[in-house]
């Protein structure tokens, strides 16, 4: 897009910032340029519009202050399935801030759809009337699924009874509300990645 870089961009610094008239939130954006983070995981910390924190890399950038690094984005892929919108944004931003790309869905088929295209390295699903545990049961039949880390977020968790080991598949329980710390540890530490 013009006047916009792209999402996934990974830009480092070059010059003086001294020297230019700086755009009004650039020395915030610039704070958090470090040569390995990517345009989306800038904006999930910035209390701008992620279409304006785009458009002010790309100003620093024909300013001549940042530069891009070159490097691919090499952030793992979490699906995330949740009906609620706001969960949603707040699972995405999160995830974001962690160095991870979530893709979202709102339902399991789109979830399922998601699965036949893409190689998540973790799954998140959102709790919904027991119908995560079908979700998570389907998911385990799937051809080289049946190991993939799954986060099922929970409003309360009951402690397993003796039968109910054996009705659920195996999954992580994460109750809601959590704290975004934990949560970041939790499902870094799954896909492999150190917190930065």
């Amino acid at each position: 897009k013009v006047g916009q870089v792209a999402e996934d961009d990974i830009f480092e610094r070059c010059g003086d910032p001294t020297k230019i008239s700086m755009p009004e939130g650039g020395w915030e954006v610039l704070g958090h340029i470090n040569g390995r983070r990517s345009a989306a995981s800038i904006a999930a910390e910035l209390d701008l519009s992620e279409k304006h924190v785009y458009h002010l890399l790309f100003e620093l950038q024909e300013g001549g202050i940042i530069r891009p690094t070159g490097f691919t984005i090499d952030e793992p892929l979490v699906l995330v399935v949740c009906y609620s919108s706001a969960l949603q944004r707040l699972i995405r931003l999160s995830l974001q801030r962690a160095g991870l790309r979530p893709r979202l869905a709102e339902t399991f088929r789109e979830g399922f759809a998601i699965l036949q295209k893409e190689h998540p390295q973790a799954i998140i699903v959102d709790a919904l009337e027991g119908e995560e545990w079908e979700f998570v049961k389907e998911l385990r039949k799937m051809p080289g699924r049946s190991h993939l880390p799954v986060i099922v977020l929970a409003s309360e968790i009951q402690p397993q009874g003796f039968f109910d080991r054996f009705r659920r598949p195996k999954a992580q329980l994460l109750q809601k509300p959590f704290e975004e710390s934990a949560f970041q540890q939790l499902i870094t530490q799954l896909v492999g990645k150190s917190l930065a």
